[in-house]
C-alpha cells in the first residue's frame, strides 16, 4: 500500500498536524509526503519532516500557490494531481482540503478525471463558515455555494475539525477530526512565570499566539485597562504583535506597561515557551470577535487545566459552555468585558477542569489525531481501528451525562 500525504504548506499549523499523523501512517506502508519547493530549507521542516526521512520519501516540487483564493486553490488542486500522477499511491490523504476540494469539485462536475478508479482519497477541512450566522446575504451565499462543492469532491472519507459545523453535516460521510494538542506536564503558575523570566506575584489574566485585533487583544487592553482590578494584577501577551498592537502598548497603554501592569512578550513563542505562556495564567483569555472554527488554544488551556474567558459565539463559546473550560462573555462591549474579567479572575482559585472537560483533552490529543487518519488505511489493509481511537461520540455522551446531572457549564 502506498500513501500520498499532500501538504504543500509548512506554514501555520500545516507541519505541526503532519508531525502528529505521519509516523503512524508511515508504519502502515510506503509513504510519501509531497510539500512545497522552500519546505526543506524551513525550521518546521527540520523539527518535523527530517528525522522521518529514512521511512518517508519526500517530493518537494510543489509550487507556491498565488493569485485570488480560488487562483491558489485550483494550483493546489493541480499540485495535487500531477503528484497523484507521479507517484501513483493507493491511497491519498489531503491535509487542508478547502478550496482544493471546491477546486476538484468543479471538474468533476465537469466530466473531467480526477483520481485513477482504484485510488481512495480523504481529507480535512477546516472551514464551513455555512455553519455561522452573520455576515451579508451575498457572504451567507458564497459560503453555501462554496459547502455544496466541497460536499461534491471526489473523496471517500471526508473529516472536518469544527463540530457546530459536523453536526449539519452526514455522519456516514463524515468523521469530525480531533484538533491535535499535546497535554504537558502539570506546571504550578508560579514556576512556569519564573521559567519565562516575568513577574512571578499577582493574578494574570492573558492570551498566547498572534497578537491582533483579529484575536480581539485591542479590545483586551481596553477592557483589563478599565476593570478596577488589583494592583498586583497582570495581563499577559505572549507572541508576536502585529503594529497597531505595538501602537497601542507604547502609545495609551505605555503607564501599563512601565508599570509592570502589562507584560508584553513580543516574539514567536512555541514549544516550552507557549506552554510556560498558558501556565503561567490564571486565567486564559479569547475574546476573538468573529472567530470561526476551532480555536486550539482554548484546547491547549483545558490540556493546562486553565479555565478560559472566552467569546461568547461560535465554537468559542460552545467549547467553553458545552465542556466547562470556564466562562463566556460578550466582547463588543469594553465594560461588559471589564466585568467579566473580574469575575474570572475571582473565580480562577476556585475553578476545576470536570470530567467532560477531560474527556475533550483526550479526544483532542495528537494519539488521537494519528489514530483517526489511519482508520481508512487500516480498512483497506484488512485491519481494526487502532486499539485506543477515541470517537466523539463518547465525548458528546459525556456532555449529556454532565447536562443531566446539572454538572458544570460556562456562563
Amino acid at each position: 500500500m502506498r500513501t500520498l500525504v499532500f501538504e504543500p504548506d509548512h506554514t501555520g499549523h500545516h507541519f505541526p498536524y503532519v508531525s502528529h499523523m505521519l509516523p503512524a501512517v508511515a508504519a502502515l506502508g510506503e509513504t510519501v509526503l509531497v510539500t512545497g519547493r522552500g519546505a526543506p530549507e524551513s525550521e518546521p521542516y527540520r523539527a518535523v519532516v527530517r528525522p522521518l526521512e529514512g521511512t518517508v520519501r519526500v517530493d518537494a516540487t510543489a509550487e507556491p500557490p498565488f493569485g485570488t483564493p480560488w487562483e491558489s486553490a485550483r494550483q493546489r488542486a493541480a499540485a495535487l494531481l500531477a503528484a497523484v500522477e507521479r507517484h501513483r499511491p493507493d491511497h491519498v490523504i489531503v491535509m487542508y482540503a478547502d478550496g482544493v476540494g471546491q477546486a476538484l469539485a468543479l471538474r468533476r462536475l465537469r466530466g473531467r478525471r480526477v483520481f485513477p478508479r482504484a485510488v481512495e482519497a480523504e481529507a480535512l477541512f477546516l472551514r464551513g463558515g455555512f455553519a455561522y450566522p452573520g455576515g451579508s446575504v451575498r457572504r451567507r451565499a458564497f459560503a453555501r455555494a462554496a459547502w455544496a462543492l466541497a460536499e461534491r469532491a471526489p473523496f471517500t472519507r471526508f473529516h472536518h475539525l469544527d463540530p457546530l459545523v459536523f453536526e449539519r453535516l452526514d455522519p456516514s460521510k463524515w468523521n469530525l477530526m480531533p484538533d491535535p494538542v499535546e497535554s504537558p506536564p502539570p506546571e504550578p503558575a508560579p514556576a512556569a512565570r519564573r521559567r519565562l523570566g516575568i513577574p512571578v506575584e499577582g493574578r494574570y489574566i492573558g492570551c498566547a499566539g498572534m497578537m491582533d485585533a483579529r484575536k480581539g487583544v485591542d479590545l483586551l487592553l481596553a477592557a483589563f485597562a478599565g476593570a478596577g482590578l488589583r494592583a498586583d494584577d497582570r495581563l499577559l501577551l505572549a507572541g508576536p504583535h502585529d503594529a497597531p498592537i505595538r501602537a497601542l502598548l507604547a502609545g495609551p497603554y505605555a503607564p501599563l506597561v512601565r508599570a509592570g501592569r502589562v507584560v508584553s512578550l513580543d516574539k514567536f513563542v512555541s514549544g516550552d515557551v507557549f506552554t510556560g505562556a498558558i501556565a503561567a495564567m490564571d486565567v486564559v483569555c479569547t475574546p476573538y470577535p468573529a472567530h470561526i472554527g476551532s480555536a486550539s488554544i482554548v484546547i491547549r488551556a483545558a490540556a493546562a487545566e486553565r479555565p478560559v474567558l472566552g467569546a461568547s459565539r461560535g465554537w468559542i463559546g460552545w467549547a467553553v459552555r458545552t465542556m466547562g473550560l470556564g466562562w463566556t462573555t460578550g466582547v463588543g462591549d469594553a465594560a461588559g468585558l471589564a466585568g467579566s474579567i473580574r469575575t474570572a479572575l475571582e473565580g480562577a482559585a476556585g475553578w476545576r477542569r470536570p470530567e467532560i472537560g477531560a474527556r475533550f483533552v483526550l479526544f483532542h490529543s495528537p494519539e488521537n489525531f494519528a489514530r483517526a487518519w489511519c482508520v481508512g488505511l487500516r480498512r483497506r489493509l484488512g485491519l481494526p481501528p487502532e486499539a485506543g481511537l477515541i470517537a466523539w461520540e463518547w465525548v458528546v455522551a459525556g456532555a449529556r451525562e454532565t447536562a443531566s446531572a446539572g454538572g458544570p457549564a460556562g456562563t
